[in-house]
């Protein structure tokens, strides 16, 4: 259980870090335009 929570503030740590990029709602909606 440890081990999971670990995974997970670590993947939230590196999308506060660096952004979500591409994946982020904004680049959707520019991408659908």
């Amino acid at each position: 259980m440890f081990m999971e929570n670990l995974s997970i503030t670590g993947t939230l740590l590196l999308l506060a870090i660096h952004g979500s990029g591409r994946y982020s709602l904004d680049a959707r909606q520019a991408r659908q335009e």
